[in-house]
C-alpha cells in the first residue's frame, strides 16, 4: 500500500539558472494516452508485486509528455523546489493509505498569475516516477518538468 504521491509544480516565474525549457514536446516524444491520470500511474506502480516489478512500473512513465487538455487540480499550497515557486494539488485515490496524494508540476510557460486561482489544468514532461520505502508504507513521488498552465 502507499501513504502518499508526490508530483512537484513550479509556478510561472523563471529560476535563477537562465531561460526555462520548452514546454512543447520535442520531435519524436513519447506522449501519454490522454486517459492516463496521476491516479492510474499510482495504481499501476502499486499493483506490481515485488520491489523489482514495482521499479519497473514506475520507469515506464519517465519522459512521457502529459499533452492535450492535461491534467487538472485544485490548488492547495504554494512553495519552493529547485529554486522555482512549486505550486502543489491534492488528490484522491483509493490505492494510497489515507485515500490522497500530493501533485506537482515545475511550470515554465504560464500566461496566468496562478497565485489567484483555485484550480488549473496542465501539460508537461514525467521526469521520473520514483519510490520511497523509507517509511513503514512506501511512497510514489511523480516528478514533472517543462510545464505549461493552460
Amino acid at each position: 500500500m502507499i501513504t502518499g504521491m508526490l508530483l512537484s509544480l513550479a509556478a510561472c516565474e523563471e529560476g535563477s539558472d537562465g531561460p526555462p525549457p520548452s514546454s512543447t514536446p520535442p520531435a519524436g516524444a513519447r506522449l501519454l494516452d490522454a486517459d492516463v491520470t496521476p491516479e492510474s500511474i499510482v495504481s499501476s506502480v502499486m499493483a506490481a508485486k515485488g520491489e523489482e516489478k514495482r521499479l519497473a512500473a514506475a520507469a515506464q512513465w519517465a519522459d512521457q509528455w502529459i499533452t492535450g487538455e492535461g491534467w487538472y487540480g485544485t490548488i492547495e499550497k504554494f512553495g519552493e523546489e529547485n529554486g522555482r515557486p512549486t505550486i502543489w494539488f491534492k488528490h484522491s485515490a483509493s490505492p494510497i493509505i489515507g485515500g490522497s496524494f500530493w501533485v506537482g508540476v515545475e511550470v515554465v510557460d504560464c500566461k496566468k498569475d496562478v497565485r489567484t486561482l483555485r484550480d488549473l489544468s496542465f501539460t508537461g514532461r514525467i521526469e521520473k516516477v520514483k519510490i520511497q520505502t523509507g517509511g513503514p508504507f512506501p511512497e510514489v513521488q511523480i516528478s514533472i518538468r517543462n510545464g505549461k498552465v493552460l
